[in-house]
């Protein structure tokens, strides 16, 4: 009686077909995720090189503001969690810049100084405010007291930046945590106040991080048609590799 030989096993061969599915679809959403961080990388880096003017600043389109109040308060709270931008920590934005011209040419004032500090300075008096940095948030805020600042702007001893003077004026601060604001007025304190107005803000990570997600795609567009040759290679190479293994 002759002993019939058993059949060969087909599990290393399907486990072997089944490895090599799994290595070809990685190695294709390895290459799709290279893609998006060269296109991702690819933009910051045209952000950072296009979109920043000569002083390094990426800036708004200039903004018309008209006021029939003294001033023009927006709020900025950096690394704090609790204002209006607590979200944003002051390590992300260096420093901030704001231009402002008044209509007429006169001169103009701006400051910066903590919160209450304004909120004390402009106490009766009609101003407008914004609800953070971004102007273009504007809303009215007191405009039905009537009453003048008690001193000139410029004459206060509480801010920690201002410039003032007659036409264009542009002020530049290095971003600290806190209740901040931002004000803008005639030199004179007078009203109304009609200004353009635009924002500037550096940021050094932007160069940094672009060129990370450039590294990092390179190297998983090279690594993702290797898992994907590697995956597809055929069936009887396979085979024949672990045999030779074994």
């Amino acid at each position: 009686m002759t002993a019939s030989s058993a059949p060969p096993a087909s599990g290393p061969p399907r486990r072997s077909a089944a490895l090599g599915v799994v290595t070809t679809l990685l190695g294709s959403v390895v290459v799709l995720i290279g893609l998006a961080l060269l296109a991702a990388g690819g933009g910051l880096m045209w952000l950072n090189y296009a979109e920043r003017d000569a002083s390094g600043y990426f800036s708004t389109s200039t903004t018309a503001l008209s006021s029939t109040g003294h001033a023009f308060v927006s709020i900025v709270d950096f690394g704090d969690g609790t204002g209006p931008m607590g979200w944003l920590p002051e390590r992300a934005i260096g420093s901030v810049r704001v231009q402002a011209e008044l209509a007429d040419g006169a001169s103009v004032f701006i400051g910066i100084a903590p919160l209450v500090a304004i909120e004390r300075y402009l106490s009766g008096v009609g101003y407008d405010k914004m609800s953070s940095l971004a102007f273009a948030s504007l809303r009215a805020a007191d405009r039905h007291l009537t009453g003048d600042p008690a001193a000139l702007p410029q004459a206060s001893t509480f801010w920690v930046a201002s410039a003032v003077g007659l036409g264009r004026q542009s002020l530049a601060w290095d971003v600290r945590p806190g209740h901040w604001a931002v004000v803008i007025m005639r030199g004179d304190a007078a009203a109304p106040v009609v200004a353009s107005v635009s924002l500037g803000a550096k940021a050094g990570w932007v160069a940094p991080l672009g060129g990370g997600l450039l590294a990092g795609g390179a190297l998983l567009l090279l690594a993702g048609p290797l898992l994907a040759f590697k995956g597809a290679r055929p069936q009887k190479a396979i085979v024949e590799d672990d045999a030779d293994a074994g």
